[in-house]
């Protein structure tokens, strides 16, 4: 999730539980304000990831998420990829 009306824009991404603080502890990026107990991270700043760790944890949350869906919603998403 990124807001793209504010500059610098801020952006938020869920981890693995396993990764949570290791990624949480990384220069710029801090546990999201009430999202932490879900695994999300947040930044006030999308430059201070690189473009190849935006694309990473972009697909890694969308991976997570998804596999928390009902198998139903899950093949509906399928079919609209």
């Amino acid at each position: 999730m990124v807001g793209l009306d504010v500059s610098p824009t801020p952006g938020s991404f869920k981890v693995p539980q396993v990764d949570f603080n290791e990624v949480a502890s990384m220069d710029g990026l801090q546990q999201a304000p009430y999202l932490a107990r879900g695994q999300w991270i947040r930044t006030d700043n999308v430059e201070n990831l690189s473009e190849e760790e935006w694309i990473h944890y972009a697909k890694q949350s969308y991976e997570l998420i998804r596999s928390k869906l009902t198998k139903k919603l899950q093949r509906e998403l399928e079919e609209m990829q």
